[in-house]
């Protein structure tokens, strides 16, 4: 589901416009590619360490960035693209990661729980702020920002084991292509022309769709496997 892009997006309709919002929408599923590739970059570079693995992926991710805000037209066309090649690179470097001794991963306890909030809040407050200083498309990345996907990988690799995050991957790759570009699209479509709440919770009921779509897909795969 789509986390952080939900209040980031609202935030910068509520504060700054609607058109704003649907600006930052344009470039968000350009930010989700690079999100497949950051996955991607912390599958491949796990053995070398989780710390060094994240590090490395938030790296590729920001210079990635900064290079699709300086050079990229802005358009829908080149934002859908950049979600296409960074999903093919993605699900390339991660679905070949086993997952056959990890471990499950344990229950988050209060503090975890609280840090994920913590850094889902700073992702939605650097949205607003990249908005005012670099405009609409740079708050759409930031909107986007690997957030929630990165504090989940860091807690289960640390308290599971990188086995354990590895195997978590694909599916998480999977779910950020297919679950939130959805609610960008239709957010994109709404916000201005029924307006900022009903195009989220319309948004919202979509992405949902998606979602159990793709639970029922995998759960199908799964049992014909089995």
């Amino acid at each position: 589901m789509p986390s952080t892009a939900v209040i980031s997006l609202l935030f910068m309709a509520l504060t700054l416009s609607p058109d704003a919002a649907v600006q930052g929408a344009t470039a968000a599923p350009a930010a989700l590619g690079l999100n497949c590739v950051f996955l991607g970059v912390c599958g491949r570079l796990a053995r070398a360490g989780w710390g060094v693995a994240m590090a490395a992926g938030l790296l590729a991710w920001a210079l990635l960035a900064a290079a699709w805000w300086a050079f990229a037209p802005r358009d829908l066309a080149s934002s859908l693209l950049t979600l296409a090649a960074g999903f093919g690179v993605g699900m390339t470097m991660t679905r070949s990661l086993s997952g056959d001794d990890a471990r499950a991963p344990g229950q988050p306890g209060g503090r975890i729980t609280a840090a994920r909030a913590l850094l889902g809040g700073a992702v939605v407050s650097a949205t607003v702020l990249v908005s005012y200083w670099g405009g609409d498309f740079a708050g759409g990345l930031a909107a986007a920002f690997p957030a929630v996907a990165a504090a989940t990988m860091a807690i289960v690799g640390w308290s599971s084991g990188p086995k354990t995050a590895c195997a978590m991957l694909c599916p998480v790759v999977l779910a950020n292509a297919l679950t939130i570009a959805p609610y960008l699209l239709v957010v994109r479509a709404t916000y201005g022309t029924i307006g900022v709440a009903p195009g989220t919770l319309l948004a919202l009921a979509v992405s949902a769709f998606c979602a159990w779509g793709l639970y029922t897909v995998t759960r199908r795969c799964q049992r014909k496997a089995e």
